[in-house]
């Protein structure tokens, strides 16, 4: 058999490739060459501006102003105004200054803006009690913002807040953790649309409880439980069905009502 010749590159061809090719690269260079010229002398009166600004000492940081005022401790805003009085106003940078301030868990949401022309302001929601949880009969209460961030323990029950059980959960939230319990924030909601109902003029919650699956009930302070599952706003339409039963003479008798199945009615011996 013979052997195959190998086919070679015509060095004419590729000459005309390369100069192609460069021939496009500057047509399209020249049609471009407007929008480019614009754009650096855009970028030059942009960064002129820029430095002028930031010479500007009509832009230096007189003061830093915190509101609600307090919301800060004094420690926090003496290092806020070390690092930033004297400064220039658009050198601060104020995502940055949110997200450290973030840190602290009793501040939600931190807005930092610059007040030209000289002021720093800072914007606080704060985060508040809302429920205490408890894990085990005797263990101590976990206080807690509404959106499950725990922002001290403490001994004693704290008759203004809303009590969480949560018995079934071994983990423990530390202060300045989000506590994560399954069905917690559901929980809450469930509460909120309770105290939206009519009943609630009449009945009043004396706990929340959850497993540790994430199913919520709520304790009425005379009794009964009512379990609602996992999905609790959507077993709330029922909770109309029970009124009769809170009503009635046998309400004593009453362990829980499980909402999840057709008004599933426990009641003592």
């Amino acid at each position: 058999m013979g052997k195959r010749k190998r086919k070679k590159f015509s060095s004419t061809l590729t000459w005309k490739a390369v100069r192609g090719i460069f021939g496009l690269v500057s047509e399209g260079v020249v049609k471009a060459s407007p929008f480019l010229l614009v754009g650096v002398i855009g970028f030059g009166i942009f960064w002129g501006i820029r430095q002028n600004l930031y010479a500007d000492p009509g832009f230096l940081v007189q003061s830093v102003v915190v509101s609600p005022e307090g919301a800060l401790s004094s420690k926090d805003l003496e290092s806020i105004e070390k690092r930033f009085l004297k400064q220039n106003l658009f050198k601060v940078p104020i995502r940055k200054v949110a997200r450290e301030i973030e840190q602290d868990p009793r501040i939600r949401q931190a807005r930092v803006l610059r007040e030209f022309p000289n002021t720093v302001r800072i914007e606080i929601s704060e985060r508040t009690p809302f429920v205490q949880i408890r894990f085990e009969l005797k263990g101590p209460y976990y206080s807690a913002a509404e959106d499950g961030f725990v922002l001290e323990t403490s001994p004693a029950r704290n008759g203004n807040l809303l009590l969480v059980e949560a018995y079934e959960t071994e983990r423990r939230p530390g202060v300045g953790k989000e506590a994560n319990l399954a069905g917690f924030k559901e929980g809450i909601r469930l509460a909120r649309a309770f105290w939206q109902h009519p009943l609630n003029e009449s009945e009043k919650i004396r706990q929340i409880r959850l497993d540790h699956l994430g199913n919520v009930s709520l304790a009425l302070e005379d009794g009964p439980e009512l379990r609602f599952g996992r999905s609790p706003l959507q077993k709330f339409g029922a909770l109309d069905s029970v009124v009769p039963l809170l009503k009635g003479p046998e309400r004593a008798r009453l362990v829980y009502v499980d909402l999840q199945y057709h008004d599933l009615v426990v009641r003592k011996k």
